[in-house]
Order: structure tokens, then C-alpha cells, then sequence
């Protein structure tokens, strides 16, 4: 990304003069730079993955997300209004730059997050926020279908998460309370200032989904110690989750299962996004840490409930 493309951007905003640019590194599905200009300091985002409709589902999520004072970083309009920007390096927008950083794993971290999945639980989506979360069961049957003719075969991989699919469909198919979820809950999307939380951010696969999932999914990014659920940091987030909403019975049953398909369903995403066709060492090495926890809860079923 050149220095031109995000000054000719700015151009569309009242938010000052360019100053310098740095490439925020780290995600696969954008090119995220934070941009220094005469007024403040800003967030620019370059989307690789997301098509325009998503995008703006985004952007209508994070705005009614107002209403709850949720804390993350919202999008700036330009100079007409308007959030998304076409440029020759796809959709853009410009984002508020939360100063802070990732989180290490604490009981007060875990806390802090428990407590802001909670006030997203308790936000009361409506038609408007009606959109399929890219991780589910019918998306890891396709992908099974597509193990035959990948480029790159992980036969080991495969045997696991053909078994693993099928294990976790029936838990994952009951009925339980639904409502928006980020769909992304680890340290690398979190800006803390110390183990104080201020905000979480990427919210490009939030869509309506049972609650449960990221309950499992933030219990993954942020209560596990060397690939081992660690219990303390499980109660904190939970009791942290607590203090906006109380899970029902059947949530409880469930809720093994559900960390469980966390890790799965990331290890799904990974899978897709694009480690069948694309060979990327740091993406595999992931995904076998996430096949060895899911093994792993499995296996000790019975201690993760004792945990609860």
C-alpha cells in the first residue's frame, strides 16, 4: 500500500493533513494501518476478504451498537456521509485508533472480557442484524467435500475434523438463545490499557447466532494457559459475563460443547481462509494447536464439567 493511496483517501475527510503512516500487522482477512495526521490519530482499513454487503453490515452493527456503549473502535463518515470508500485496493474505511494493547491472560483480563460479551449478549438485535455467522455446520460439511481436491492435503487434520464435525452436531443443533455475536473473540482483536479493557475491535464476522458461541469462543482466546484450560481464568470470565446476563440450564449442558466447537470452528475458518489452497506455515501450526485442545477437552469431558 502505497503513501499516495491513503492521502488521496483523507482527501474525502475532514480529519487534517497526512503525517505518517505504520502497517498494523498481524489478522488474514485486512491491511490495517494507523495514519498520524495535523488533527489526531486514525485507523485506516483496507479489506481484502469482505464483500461490500458485509461491509455494511458492519458498519450498521457498530452504529447501533451505540445504543449499549459498547466499547470499540467506530467508524468516521467522510465528507458526504458516507463510511465505505472504493479504492484500487478494495473497500476502506476509517476507523477511531484505541490507544493501548493485546492483553497477556489474567484473571482480570478474563474478567473484563466475560463482562464485555455479556453487554453484547444483552443487545436486543432485529431484522436488520439478521446475517448467517461464516462459521457453522453446514460450512464445515461443504469443507469436507472439498478435502478431496485441495491443494495441500493434511490427512491427519482431516481424519480429526471429519470426526469432530460429526461429534459436535447433534449439541450444536439444540435450541438455545440467540443474538449478535463478534464471531472473533481473541487477544489480537482486544485493545487493553493494562488489564483495563478498551475496546474490542474487527467485527467483520459478527453476525446473529447462538449466544453460546462466543462464550466458547472468547473462553478460548482468553482462558487457556499452554493449550490447557485454565479454571481460574474460566471463572473470571464467567462470572465477569454474569453480570449482565445469566445463562439458562440448557446453556450450562451445552456450554463443554461449545468451547469445544470455539476452537473448531476457528481451526474451520483457517482451513478455509485459504490454508487448502495456500500453504502458510504459522496458519498450520494454529490449526494443529487448536486440533490438539479440541482432542484434548474431549478427552477430559468429564474435568471441564467438574470446572462448571
Amino acid at each position: 500500500m502505497t503513501q499516495a493511496t491513503i492521502e488521496e483517501l483523507l482527501k474525502n475527510y475532514s480529519l487534517g493533513e497526512f503525517r505518517q503512516m505504520k502497517e498494523l500487522k498481524g489478522g488474514y482477512a485486512n491491511i490495517n494501518y494507523k495514519v498520524t495526521t495535523s488533527k489526531g490519530v486514525y485507523v485506516v482499513r483496507f479489506c481484502k476478504q469482505q464483500p461490500l454487503p458485509l461491509i455494511a453490515y458492519e458498519v450498521q452493527l457498530l452504529n447501533d451498537l451505540k445504543a449499549i456503549a459498547f466499547p470499540t473502535a467506530y467508524p468516521y463518515t467522510d465528507n458526504k456521509g458516507c463510511y465505505i470508500q472504493q479504492t484500487d485496493s478494495g473497500p476502506s474505511m476509517v476507523y477511531e485508533f484505541l490507544f493501548g494493547n493485546e492483553p497477556g491472560l489474567s484473571p482480570a483480563v478474563g474478567f473484563e472480557m466475560g463482562k464485555a460479551v455479556g453487554l453484547l449478549s444483552s443487545f436486543v438485535p432485529d431484522k436488520k442484524h439478521e446475517k448467517e455467522n461464516s462459521i457453522n455446520l453446514g460450512n464445515c460439511h461443504s469443507l469436507i467435500q472439498d478435502f478431496n481436491s485441495c491443494t495441500y492435503s493434511y490427512p491427519d487434520i482431516f481424519e480429526y475434523f471429519i470426526d469432530e464435525t460429526e461429534f459436535l452436531s447433534p449439541y450444536l443443533q439444540k435450541e438455545v438463545p440467540r443474538g449478535i455475536v463478534h464471531g472473533d473473540l481473541f487477544p489480537n482483536n482486544t485493545i487493553f490499557n493494562g488489564e483495563q479493557l478498551v475496546g474490542i475491535i474487527d467485527f467483520e464476522e459478527a453476525a446473529l447466532d447462538s449466544l453460546l458461541f462466543d462464550i466458547g469462543m472468547g473462553i478460548n482466546g482468553f482462558c487457556f494457559q499452554d493449550n490447557v484450560l485454565d479454571k481460574k481464568l474460566l471463572d473470571n470470565f464467567l462470572e465477569g459475563y454474569s453480570r449482565y446476563r445469566r445463562l439458562e440450564e440448557i446453556e450450562w449442558e451445552l456450554l463443554p460443547y461449545y468451547i469445544q466447537w470455539g476452537a473448531h470452528g476457528m481451526l474451520s475458518w483457517h482451513l478455509k481462509n485459504d490454508l487448502l489452497k495456500v500453504k502458510n506455515i504459522t496458519q498450520l501450526e494454529r490449526v494443529r494447536e487448536l486440533m490438539r485442545r479440541v482432542k484434548l477437552l474431549r478427552k477430559d469431558h468429564h474435568l471441564i464439567i467438574d470446572m462448571l
